[in-house]
């Protein structure tokens, strides 16, 4: 598979807002109407990924097309639970999904970094509850969803080797 899983450069994150809105409005609930003036919807810590060493943002290319995004973070020292990494927004475009490019994408990120990762998703989408489960039978075959909150579920992910990435 010709998929590149890459750090997005400062000169990116342009990119990587427009993918974030569509994930956004991908992942909004029925009446929700972004939360800006001009017409956004709002997300605080895009600024930290290019700022924060503890954030990471990567962009998907799959047959040198732009295929998505996907933001990792560390756990901050006030934090809580056993992970140490964390999946926090993951996007494949609609037009590639079913292709295996979000599976590949997440194998990487996941291998990306030796550790206890955490994946959490809205379980009550059947398209985000059974591709995760997809995913993190790859990784764990004994891997169980965790409930969170509501309507929320996670995964929390052992992996041993770390693969590079793109950067």
């Amino acid at each position: 598979m010709n998929l590149v899983v890459a750090k997005a450069s400062i000169e990116e994150r342009g990119i990587v807002a427009q993918l974030l809105q569509r994930c956004l409005l991908d992942c909004s609930t029925p009446g929700r109407a972004p939360n800006r003036k001009e017409g956004e919807f709002g997300y605080p810590w895009l600024e930290l990924y290019w700022t924060s060493p503890r954030r990471h943002p990567y962009l998907l290319r799959f047959e040198n097309q732009l295929a998505g995004f996907v933001f990792v973070r560390s756990k901050e020292e006030d934090e809580i639970g056993e992970w140490q990494w964390q999946i926090a927004e993951f996007f494949v475009l609609h037009a590639l999904r079913g292709r295996k490019v979000g599976t590949t994408a997440a194998r990487a990120i996941l291998r990306s970094r030796p550790g206890v990762w955490q994946v959490s998703y809205d379980s009550t989408r059947d398209e985000a509850r059974n591709f995760w489960a997809s995913v993190a039978r790859s990784i764990d075959p004994a891997a169980k969803p965790r409930p969170v909150t509501p309507g929320r579920e996670r995964y929390l992910l052992v992996t041993r080797e770390a693969n590079s990435l793109s950067s």
